[in-house]
């Protein structure tokens, strides 16, 4: 499958996953089963609740600096070095064994196991591998401490 194809399915999974009024996921060259269809249900749910603190932290945000309220920007510096020191904490052992951590991170947000998905009834999977997970949790996790460091 060309690249072209990979990342058009990969865009119709992220509307469905981020866009709330979106129903039914359907990729055009990968199947869903159900088990699948019901995790990405689930997983649509923590999207939607990270884009509505997102907006709403935007919105105290511009508040905020239309008021000239330097304080309500700005963290404690406790509170921003207990958020430094955390990511600290959990990426050794994120990126010490990837698959323990991805692991247990299902477990806390999941309360199934549909997140196991079959490559022959769920090739996606073959896409979203544990290699993309990883990266995508290294970004997230670049951003998250660069924003704390602006505010220690």
């Amino acid at each position: 499958m060309s690249i072209f194809k990979v990342m058009h399915n990969y865009s119709q999974l992220m509307w469905y996953l981020l866009w709330p009024f979106k129903q039914k996921l359907k990729m055009d060259n990968f199947p869903t089963s159900k088990n699948a269809a019901e995790h990405f249900v689930y997983c649509k749910r923590l999207f939607i609740w990270v884009v509505v603190v997102f907006i709403v932290c935007l919105v105290l945000h511009f508040i905020a600096k239309k008021q000239k309220n330097k304080a309500m920007l700005k963290l404690d510096k406790t509170w921003a070095l207990l958020f430094l020191i955390l990511p600290i904490v959990i990426l050794p052992f994120a990126f010490a064994n990837f698959d323990s951590f991805f692991i247990v991170f299902h477990q806390l947000f999941f309360s199934n196991s549909n997140w196991l998905f079959d490559p022959t009834t769920d090739p996606i999977i073959n896409v979203l591998t544990e290699g993309f997970f990883a990266s995508c949790f290294a970004v997230d996790g670049i951003i998250y401490e660069l924003f704390f460091a602006e505010n220690y």
